[in-house]
């Protein structure tokens, strides 16, 4: 009975008969269709461009980015607390240790913060200060590492997007001007291209990074662009996260450090790169032009990685930083001499209880009598 009410209740109801649509305004719905995809893609490429340019620097350059974050909660925390900030490579990433200086967390007190960079020799670590002021950190101090190999080191910062695609985005075209890292001013094309390129593709250029965030789990250890952000303290220090274990493994590490120093010959340079000077007088105008002074710290090195510098090389070194002082009398912090082999990893990149050590010397013994005598002899 049930069924039969039931079909009679769809023959009352009978179902319309479709017809097929004219060639013509299949096609016309087919161009539509089509066309506002290409439109819902093209949004959100440029929403996706603008975001990684401006809203979440992270999700292209993890590095950067989530430090920028933590200097920004650090100064809505404490905002009456002046930031002294540390660039340089991967050896300031290890080395400088805030927590370890001894400043009290209370107001007018100095909060130091790391912003070291892996692989930041000096163009891109001007670089790196030049986008932290534009997104309004301004710091009271600028502390940046003096490094003799990467003084030698002519790796000029408008390089930097196309050896790492993605990281760098429109914006920085201007900064990277700033920086003049060629003596006429000018970038390279090339560099123009892979810096656009991220606006017109930024799903596929910041794919890995994008991943890294969203989907962690899909992305092996060996590929993931964030991971140096992910061990780093809330001041911007790293320790060395492939520090083989046990210690005793340290041993052949600086062996293969020692074997491939002597290969590329960078302890054995005489000359001071040209974009090195460039970039760290852009660094030093503009600093002045905002009062903010910039003070250079000697990269500390184990006792034998030092033996590895050539005299020529160590003689360049001290030419140049003599140069600095005369030219733009700037201080230069020497480098300690109370250092162990046992602080470093390879030689270079400090242990955390080396970078501790170091930390609470330079603070103690640099850092806080040039603040005070700062002070004294006021703005």
């Amino acid at each position: 009975m049930i069924t039969s009410r039931i079909l009679r209740f769809r023959m009352a109801f009978p179902k319309p008969r479709l017809t097929a649509a004219p060639p013509r305004l299949r096609k016309r719905s087919a161009r539509r269709t089509l066309a506002w995809g290409v439109i819902a893609f093209v949004a959100a490429c440029a929403a996706l461009a603008v975001t990684l340019d401006s809203a979440r620097i992270e999700w292209r350059d993890p590095e950067f980015g989530h430090r920028l974050n933590q200097i920004r909660a650090l100064q809505a925390k404490s905002p009456d607390r002046p930031l002294l900030l540390f660039v340089g490579t991967s050896r300031t990433q290890m080395a400088i240790s805030p927590s370890a200086m001894g400043f009290p967390d209370e107001p007018g007190s100095p909060q130091p913060y790391n912003l070291g960079y892996r692989g930041g020799l000096p163009g891109a670590a001007v670089l790196n200060v030049f986008r932290l002021m534009d997104a309004g950190q301004i710091p009271a101090a600028v502390f940046v590492e003096f490094c003799g190999g990467a003084l030698m080191a002519d790796i000029k910062a408008d390089r930097w997007p196309v050896t790492f695609p993605g990281r760098y985005s429109y914006s920085d075209l201007s900064r990277l001007r700033e920086v003049g890292t060629r003596a006429d001013g000018t970038i390279y094309a090339s560099t123009i291209r892979a810096m656009w390129a991220l606006a017109g593709a930024p799903w596929y250029k910041c794919r890995f990074t994008l991943m890294g965030h969203w989907l962690p789990d899909w992305v092996p250890a060996n590929g993931r662009q964030n991971r140096e952000s992910e061990t780093m303290d809330d001041y911007g220090f790293q320790p060395p996260y492939w520090v083989p274990v046990p210690q005793e493994n340290l041993r052949p590490l600086r062996e293969s450090v020692r074997v491939g120093m002597a290969k590329s010959k960078e302890l054995h340079r005489s000359q001071i790169a040209p974009s090195v000077d460039i970039a760290y007088e852009a660094l030093i105008r503009r600093c002045r032009s905002l009062g903010v002074p910039v003070v250079f710290f000697t990269a500390p090195d184990s006792p034998t990685f030092r033996s590895w510098y050539t005299p020529e090389a160590l003689a360049a070194s001290n030419a140049y930083a003599s140069q600095l002082v005369q030219k733009y009398g700037v201080t230069i912090f020497p480098d300690p001499n109370h250092l162990e082999e046992e602080d470093f990893a390879d030689g270079f990149h400090m242990l955390k209880h080396g970078a501790e050590r170091y930390s609470r010397w330079l603070a103690d013994t640099h850092i806080k009598p040039w603040l005070a005598q700062s002070r004294r002899n006021g703005p």
